[in-house]
């Protein structure tokens, strides 16, 4: 009878219960195998698609270069370093004019970036003596543009760098970038430079380097080319 009993039951179970509980038991068990499957495959598929950045990004998953937010292909004045700002950096330029320029010893006129003081509403850095008896101009990066003070602010250098870029003053003037793969002055050699023109009746131009500032300046009125400088790391 003991043997009988171990036959028609399974843990104790009746082998009706079984009979009648195992198809359920197995078919739920299916149902579960094939869900999981599914959850399993979806999840890699997932991770496959949208888990990470475009190749060759910058990691926030929107495929442009530059993890500090910056853009190669649309740089800013700031980003390329075209006027360091700093207290105590120094340019000197060979001057040749065809009228006088009374603050050029020998040749040559020296400018030094001053301690920050306030014009027309702005913290600024001043760069002085004036330029051949301009006016002292005074610099400031905001939002990557760098901004100068000629009785009225407006973008010294605009963004984006790029070639053809063209923006106006607010006292009038037009402007346009125009790459510089190189150019020579007394100071040397640099590369990847712009000169940025300005159109109108006084044609000017200026150009500058990255991590240098103003290499060269010409106007109707005289040529200041770079000779030396000096910046503060």
């Amino acid at each position: 009878m003991a043997e009988e009993r171990r036959a028609d039951s399974l843990y104790g179970w009746p082998a009706q219960w079984i009979e009648l509980g195992f198809p359920a038991m197995k078919a739920a068990m299916k149902r579960t195998t094939l869900l999981g499957s599914c959850l399993l495959l979806l999840g890699v598929l997932v991770l496959a698609c949208g888990g990470g950045s475009e190749p060759g990004g910058d990691g926030d998953g929107d495929g442009a270069g530059g993890g500090d937010g910056s853009n190669p292909l649309s740089p800013t004045p700031e980003e390329l370093n075209l006027m360091p700002l700093a207290v105590g950096n120094t340019w000197s330029y060979q001057i040749t004019t065809g009228g006088t320029c009374l603050q050029a010893v020998d040749g040559i006129f020296t400018q030094t970036m001053a301690e920050p003081r306030e014009s027309i509403g702005k913290l600024a850095f001043p760069l002085e003596p004036a330029l051949c008896e301009g006016t002292v101009d005074y610099f400031v990066i905001e939002d990557g543009v760098l901004l100068e003070q000629e009785g009225v602010w407006g973008a010294a250098l605009d963004a984006p760098v790029q070639d053809g870029h063209a923006w106006m003053y607010p006292s009038g003037e037009d402007y346009v970038y125009e790459a510089v793969s190189s150019i020579t002055v007394p100071a040397g050699t640099f590369t990847n430079c712009w000169r940025r023109v300005l159109t109108g009746p006084e044609d000017e131009t200026k150009v500058f380097c990255p991590d240098v500032g103003m290499v060269r300046e010409e106007s109707f009125v005289f040529l200041a080319e770079l000779e030396s400088y000096s910046l503060v790391q």
